[in-house]
């Protein structure tokens, strides 16, 4: 696993983005130039366009809040094709006709800074034929999330 340390780095579309993950793993912010799934605004305008709407019969400005803190965490579409073949233990094909980038998580959060996986996440990405990426198990990295996720729990949908 990845250190979380923040100085970890790629450079994409010529701008460096704090990653904190593996290299196949690509977490979009606010670039607009990046090549894979990505939000058709800029921030400012997405921004100005999520927060103030004007309803049509009041004809008076709005506050909406819908923007939320999340991340979009993007699996290669090299890194996909090694968890299928290993977990179905068959042979790894790379189809370049797939799109370069998956979502593979969105991760929403409350907090102003990255937040460690959780533990059992990290457990399952030491065993690639688990479903998880082969990354070797940081022990120092895995006790940080226990720390942060014994004290927080993450809410889901009942239907889930």
């Amino acid at each position: 696993m990845a250190s979380q340390d923040s100085s970890d780095s790629k450079t994409v579309s010529g701008r460096a983005i704090s990653l904190g993950l593996e290299p196949f793993c690509f977490r979009q912010f606010d670039d607009p130039k990046y090549p894979g799934t990505r939000i058709p605004l800029d921030k400012d305008a997405f921004m100005k366009e999520k927060t103030l709407q004007e309803l049509e019969y009041l004809r008076s400005p709005l506050l909406k809040r819908t923007y939320l803190t999340s991340d979009l965490i993007l699996y290669s579409r090299e890194q996909v094709a090694k968890e299928n073949a290993a977990m179905t233990k068959s042979v790894e094909i790379v189809d370049t006709t797939q799109p370069e980038w998956f979502i593979v998580a969105i991760k929403a959060q409350d907090e102003p800074f990255e937040l460690p996986m959780n533990p059992i996440t990290i457990m399952r990405n030491a065993l690639l034929e688990e479903g998880g990426s082969g990354v070797p198990l940081n022990r120092e990295a895995y006790a940080r999330a226990v720390e942060y996720w014994s004290k927080h729990v993450v809410v889901q949908d009942d239907s889930e």
